[in-house]
């Protein structure tokens, strides 16, 4: 028997909590932000994608959200570089009982050589994007992959992006993209508060030290 969404929604939270967020020790800020400042936590979600439990608990709550919607409007899904390339697969092979799903992939920047593209993967003109990324910040790089996407000639695919999944927002409740022509809720399953992010929150919250289980070099 299939877990509950509820079962699945929790097994994922907790999965994260204890092994994908990078706790910086009490007094230290040992993270260097995107934004060149410093943090003192960070998601590394690759743990959880790459984790085989987790991949199939996200791909049944993703689809209990879009499978009603896909059957309606059947749509393609994008996944940002890096983590959303992780997740798109994921998602794509989770389809269960709903008809194939296109999925491709958007880079950070254009390659510099052989093809020098954009877009990895085979990409349907008239189908729908659904943006896929692993995290949502400011939703800074959504919207930029979203504009680009939208944008028609030389500067962009000219493909229509009907809104974005990210599967935690670190930095909003209801983050939002602009995509050009409509601004488009980020679907997240968590949101910042869902998590003991600092170091002090976790060892108040869980009587214990946070461990990272990921590879750093």
């Amino acid at each position: 028997m299939e877990p509950s969404p509820i079962d699945d929604r929790e097994w994922c939270r907790a999965f994260i909590d204890h092994h994908c967020i990078f706790r910086a020790p009490p007094g230290e800020l040992a993270i260097t932000a995107q934004d060149g400042g410093v943090a003192a936590w960070q998601f590394y979600l690759p743990i959880a994608i790459l984790n085989q439990e987790f991949a199939r608990a996200v791909g049944r709550l993703f689809w209990l959200r879009y499978a009603e919607q896909f059957q309606r409007e059947p749509f393609q899904l994008c996944g940002c570089e890096s983590g959303g390339s992780l997740l798109v697969s994921v998602l794509q092979s989770r389809s269960f009982n709903v008809r194939p799903v296109n999925a491709f992939m958007i880079k950070k920047a254009a390659t510099t050589y052989g093809l020098k593209n954009w877009l990895e993967g085979v990409v349907l003109p008239d189908m729908p994007v659904l943006l896929v990324d692993d995290v949502v910040g400011s939703g800074k790089t959504l919207t930029r992959r979203a504009q680009w996407l939208t944008c028609r000639g030389k500067e962009g695919a000219g493909l229509n992006v009907i809104g974005a999944f990210a599967i935690a927002s670190c930095k909003q409740d209801e983050p939002t993209i602009d995509a050009g022509d409509r601004i488009h809720k980020v679907e997240t399953l968590f949101k910042p508060s869902d998590f003991a992010r600092l170091h002090e929150e976790y060892v108040r919250k869980y009587n214990k030290q946070p461990e990272f289980h990921g590879t750093v070099v």
